[in-house]
Formats: C-alpha cells, structure tokens, sequence
C-alpha cells in the first residue's frame, strides 16, 4: 500500500515539475523565438470572451448544385461601436481526410483568434469523393472572391489575408496559395499538412490505419492503382514557385497521421526557392494537438500563429 503511495505522489510532483517548468521556463522551440512566461500565458486573458465576445455567423457564398450552397462561417469580436474598423482576415480550411470534417471544427481556436482583432472566415468545401479535385480549388477561389467583394459588409480589409489549414486543409490551402499569385495574400500556415500527395503514396502501404492511398485516389479521381501525373499536378510541393506567400509551418517528430517528413520537405523546397518561412518542428506533437486549446502546447500553438498573424497583417 505504501509503495502504491509513494509512486502515485511521484507521479504527481513529475507532472508539477513539468508543468512548472513549461510555464515559469523559457521554453525553446525549434525555428521560433523563445517563448516568455507572459506570451504564454496571454492566450488566458481571452478566456471567457473566447465565447461571449466573438459572434459566428454563416453565410452562403457559392453554389454547389441541386439548389444547394456552399457557405462560409465568419468569426467576429462583438464591438459596440459601428461601422467597424476593417480587420485583416484569416481564410480556415478545415482538416477530415479532405473526405470529412466541417468548418465549425476548432471552434474554440478560432473564437480565440478572433478575439485578437483577426476575422476568420472558415470555410466549407466539397468533399470527395463525390468532388474531385480540383474542385476544392474552386471553391477556394469562389470564397476569397465573395469575402473581397463584400469586404464592406462584412467589415474585413480585402487586401489584408492569410491562409490558414490543418492537416488535409493545410494541402488545399497550399495549393492554392502556390497557384493563385494573388498580392493581397499575405501568407500561409500549414499545421501537420501533407504538402507531397506522390510522396504519401509511395510511403504508406494499402489498407493502412487512415486507408491513405483511398483517400488520395478519391481526392484525385483515381479508381485504382497509381496515376503520378495526376499526384504532381495535386502537390503543393511541385507547384510551389518564388511567388509563394511567406509561410509558417508546424509538424511533430511523432506524427501518427501524417509523417513529418512532409512539412521537413516543405521547408527545404521553400529554402531553396529564397521564399520567407517559419519551420516550427516538435519531438512531441501528436496531430491535431492544438485542438485542445486550454493545454500548454495548446496556448504556445495559438501564440506562434498570432504571432505570425501581427507579423504579416
């Protein structure tokens, strides 16, 4: 019974001592700035308005056939004085496998963000494998189109933006970001995103826990087998050029989902083409770790992108 004790007590002082030395050290991450105890923490000053002081509405932006449409969810702090000031905004492309998830995913994240004087707009888009690619570049197109020519509306700078995507999101939002030269784009951040869709294929096996050659094929409308031309053509990274917007990227060492090999590869191919980034690399970040906004990893994830955000906007 005492030995049961002692190693539940030692447990507990471990797990103290940890998160002592996370929050009162200066934490060293690599390819960003140390982070102070107070950038840490300012995350925690929006806590309760990451609720009550952020409104969320929806709003249709393109069609998507059968008398239905594409809509687009926009993240606002709640001000009392009108008109407001137009606020630079964050274009969100949700995670899912590009087969799944919705653009209320990351809720919590995208009240924060908000709060800190950035309108996110997140965005839905047509799934696979009922839309093929690029069909998914389309929408983005149609969405940065509609938020621009309605800027007034809804009080964002036109020519003020980011890209924002997690994981299948972060793919979409880089290929579009490589493909469309647009000035007013003034950067992108790739968490965990799969930039090499040949590179996935020829490094996974079928039947895999994710099925990730499925998902690839649905994506890119190949029945069976392997089609390099069309995963060239569907890849970030053989369509990134000079023009690239500069770009943050995050990815961990111990990535189940998406190996970080592909963020690493990223990088490289930007170094090479003299375009600005931000490599940020863990040992330990599981996919999707920010989602837990509330964790430590969860506040310095937030921190790096309103960082980068006051940087570029």
């Amino acid at each position: 019974m005492a030995d049961h004790v002692l190693i539940g007590v030692s447990a507990v002082v471990a797990v103290l001592l940890t998160q002592t030395r996370y929050w009162f050290g200066t934490k060293k991450v690599s390819g960003y700035p140390p982070q102070s105890f107070r950038e840490r923490i300012s995350v925690f000053k929006h806590k309760f308005p990451w609720v009550h002081g952020v409104s969320v509405v929806s709003r249709p932006y393109a069609d998507s056939g059968a008398g239905e449409h594409r809509k687009l969810w926009i993240y606002q702090r709640k001000l009392q004085r009108t008109p407001r000031s137009p606020e630079p905004w964050v274009l969100l492309i949700h995670p899912g496998g590009w087969d799944s998830g919705s653009p209320r995913d990351f809720d919590l994240f995208s009240r924060a963000l908000a709060h800190t004087g950035v309108t996110v707009v997140s965005i839905e888009y047509g799934l696979a494998p009922e839309n093929v690619w690029p069909a998914q570049q389309d929408d983005l197109s149609q969405a940065v189109a509609h938020i621009k020519a309605c800027a007034g509306e809804l009080g964002v700078d036109p020519r003020r933006y980011v890209v924002f995507g997690r994981s299948a999101g972060g793919h979409i939002g880089a290929l579009w970001s490589a493909t469309n030269a647009d000035p007013d784009l003034k950067g992108f951040i790739g968490f965990y995103t799969p930039y090499d869709l040949k590179f996935a294929y020829d490094n996974t096996e079928e039947n895999d826990m994710l099925d990730s050659r499925q998902l690839i094929r649905n994506l890119v409308g190949i029945p069976r087998g392997r089609d390099e031309d069309l995963l060239v053509a569907a890849s970030p990274y053989y369509r990134v050029n000079t023009l690239f917007p500069p770009a943050l990227l995050v990815h961990g060492e111990n990535d189940e989902l998406v190996w970080c090999r592909q963020s690493e590869r990223f990088a490289e191919k930007l170094q090479k083409l003299g375009v600005s980034h931000r490599f940020i690399r863990y040992k330990k970040l599981h996919h999707g770790a920010d989602f837990f906004l509330g964790s430590p990893r969860g506040v310095q994830l937030f921190n790096h992108v309103h960082q980068f955000l006051k940087e570029r906007m």
